[in-house]
């Protein structure tokens, strides 16, 4: 790839009116004129709307919105970097249309996570350990799924890979709705689960690649919050409807329950297909530009990582924090409902997802006001994330205040859920846009999906070597008493995996202390961009 690079013949660029920049905003038609440098990469989000890998201009646009394109010349930043920083109309498209898709993928989905004790009520044959399955088969899924995701966004554009993303997840929980049956061991509902976490794995790369392209390092916590809230509010929702539906007592209504879900899931199909074709989501300039294969892209992002040491110091901690920090706060997802609603709280539907609620409500503003407002370096905030999530579940294991009234000990529990969730946020809004801050934008389509497959992976070492036998040792202590009884029935019962959550999260919390403190190399003489050969003489990209 990078011996065959040839630099095009570039004309001189003019003399501009604005001499001090050296810049000017030529139209689209102008720019796409401009002669391109054979095989070298693009903007991460090539193609139409996503991240992917393509050619180049030689002079590239900086930030690329709907205000055109600014050139370069003799490496001073564009005008138009300072109009990056705002929001024009392309932006604000995008940072609504994008969260409510992934708002909409949520409302059929999410029935699963707020129902297991409906299930296991009314499909008997159900033990707590394919329970498990149903949540860690479908995160393997997304993990497969990842990086293929990142470049299927860039054959396939965002947009059009939201639209496929959603209606593959539809058609999961329609193969959920027709194994929903009394004698059912499960096996509709686990394979429902693998097709949906296909869906949802390229719907995740697609949305937040789609999110960074368009938007300059400043807006990106805020864009990943705006995604937090769609996903809380999408499972506040579902904590109320669903059990609304399906009944909170015994007979359930579990097969009505489920048809409700599929139907919801084909209406989101079919509002993602109409908001893609009614709006487009496609950054200017990025449409019809090649785009290289997979597995080019894939040495260009190895021989990145060898020549820059210091960055990968970087990406390397914030995998190990993404790691630990992910497994405190998605493992336990198969378990947040039951758990919380086994204090006996006040408005127990509330609880099914209140977690998810007061988070994603909460990070947009954290988001917004990190990335603008912060007067120092966020990431001296990150030791706080593991700290209150580690704490939350360290108060929740030791059932602090499970002895006071009802109105108190929902009080409590309601604390120890908003740390839960703040110091995930603070975890989302500084870690997750890193991957594309210290990246160049021709490497999202690989680098996103990295930390994605490293959080998901360290969720399913939790579910499949600590809470995966927990559960069964609980199901077969019941019947070894001859009582009829499932995991989770006792508080008790979920001792064990809440040591490992609170452990996982004081983890996280003490990497990024020795991260700040003695392992964190300054970039400043390793530039991010591509390097490529002509002649064998290194040369450092424009963009």
């Amino acid at each position: 790839h990078a011996s065959n690079c040839t630099r095009a013949a570039q004309p001189p660029l003019p003399d501009f009116p604005d001499s001090d920049t050296h810049t000017r905003t030529p139209s689209f038609k102008e720019s796409s004129e401009k002669p391109y440098c054979k095989h070298t990469m693009t903007n991460s989000s090539n193609g139409y709307q996503g991240g992917g890998v393509g050619l180049k201009d030689e002079y590239a646009p900086q930030e690329r919105g709907a205000e055109g394109y600014g050139l370069v010349k003799n490496g001073k930043k564009s005008a138009d970097d300072a109009k990056s920083q705002g929001w024009s109309g392309g932006k604000l498209t995008v940072i609504i249309c994008v969260p409510l898709i992934f708002l909409l993928m949520g409302l059929g989905d999410e029935w699963f996570s707020v129902s297991k004790k409906q299930i296991q009520g009314y499909m008997v044959n159900v033990s707590s350990l394919t329970f498990k399955n149903m949540s860690s088969w479908q995160k393997y899924a997304k993990i497969v799924l990842f990086l293929p995701g990142g470049f299927f966004v860039t054959w396939f554009g965002g947009g059009n890979m939201m639209a496929i993303a959603q209606t593959t997840v539809a058609l999961g929980i329609v193969v959920q709705f027709f194994d929903v049956t009394p004698e059912s061991f499960g096996s509709g509902l686990l394979w429902g689960r693998i097709i949906t976490g296909v869906g949802k794995a390229c719907m995740m790369g697609a949305t937040e690649a789609t999110l960074y392209t368009w938007m300059s390092k400043d807006q990106r916590p805020f864009a990943k919050g705006m995604l937090l809230g769609a996903g809380g509010i999408s499972q506040m929702t579902t904590s109320f409807l669903y059990p609304a539906v399906i009944g909170r007592l015994e007979p359930y209504n579990l097969y009505g329950g489920v048809a409700v879900a599929a139907g919801v899931g084909c209406m989101a199909a079919v509002m993602t297909w109409f908001i893609h074709c009614s709006y487009g989501l496609s950054p200017p300039g990025l449409k019809g530009k090649k785009r290289m294969g997979f597995t080019e892209a894939f040495s260009c992002t190895m021989n990145w990582m060898l020549s820059h040491p210091k960055a990968m110091i970087h990406l390397t901690m914030f995998w190990l924090i993404t790691a630990f920090t992910e497994a405190c706060w998605g493992a336990p997802k198969v378990e947040y409902q039951s758990l919380f609603v086994g204090w006996n709280p006040l408005a127990q539907d509330m609880f099914g997802k209140v977690h998810k609620f007061i988070q994603g409500m909460s990070a947009p503003f954290i988001g917004y006001f990190f990335g603008k407002y912060l007067p120092f370096d966020r990431l001296y905030l990150l030791p706080l994330s593991g700290l209150f999530m580690g704490g939350a579940w360290g108060a929740i294991y030791m059932q602090w205040g499970l002895e006071l009234e009802q109105f108190s000990r929902t009080v409590v529990l309601l604390v120890y859920i908003i740390f839960l969730g703040l110091g995930y946020n603070i975890f989302c809004v500084i870690v997750f846009p890193k991957s594309a801050d210290l990246t160049p934008k021709e490497l999202h389509a690989i680098v996103i999906p990295m930390s994605m497959i490293i959080g998901h992976s360290a969720q399913n070492v939790i579910l499949d070597v600590f809470m995966g036998p927990n559960m069964k040792a609980a199901d077969a202590a019941y019947k070894a008493q001859g009582i009829r009884g499932k995991y989770g029935d006792s508080l008790d019962d979920y001792n064990p995996n809440l040591k490992i959550f609170a452990l996982t999260g004081l983890i996280s919390a003490v990497i990024a202390m020795v991260f700040l403190s003695c392992a964190r190399p300054s970039l400043e003489d390793e530039p991010k961009e591509l390097k490529k050969k002509e002649n064998d003489q290194p040369l450092l990209s424009n963009a």
